[in-house]
């Protein structure tokens, strides 16, 4: 049982790993190099890149990870690992997203609305379903 929540939380936080690379992929699209503008009045694009990396990542493992545990002790099926990730992955948009929101202006922002909707309620999701996988298989050769 302990190996399979340990083997839960590594997989969510592999997960955090990657979405922390893809979203440092995507902030560094367009990014130039340091003007001399930036400063105390001027926010720093790249300081704002590196925050944006730091927070997905760490938001996505632990919404993983969590996800993760609980679909490992619970020993559910794909199906319900799917819903159970699904919900995880939602709670911080509803959370965290949801007082922040405006209608988007660009396609900038409707890329990153669906990067979100991407990385955390399906990805989360499609994670719960590995986990389910790996748990079960853990649970038989173990047993």
């Amino acid at each position: 049982m302990l190996l399979r929540g340990l083997a839960g939380i590594i997989i969510g936080v592999a997960y955090g790993f990657l979405v922390g690379l893809v979203v440092f992929l995507l902030t560094r699209i367009g990014l130039k190099e340091q003007t001399e503008t930036a400063g105390m009045i001027m926010f720093d694009p790249r300081a704002l890149a590196w925050l944006a990396t730091l927070l997905a990542g760490t938001i996505a493992g632990v919404c993983a990870a969590v996800a993760g545990l609980i679909v490992s002790l619970a020993l559910m099926g794909k199906r319900k690992a799917a819903i159970t990730g699904l919900i995880t992955g939602l709670l911080p948009i509803v959370f965290l997203f949801l007082a922040f929101w405006t209608n988007p202006r660009s396609w900038r922002d409707w890329i990153d609305f669906l990067v979100m909707i991407a990385i955390l309620p399906i990805g989360v999701a499609l994670m719960g379903v590995v986990v389910s996988i790996v748990a079960e298989k853990l649970n038989r050769v173990l047993l």
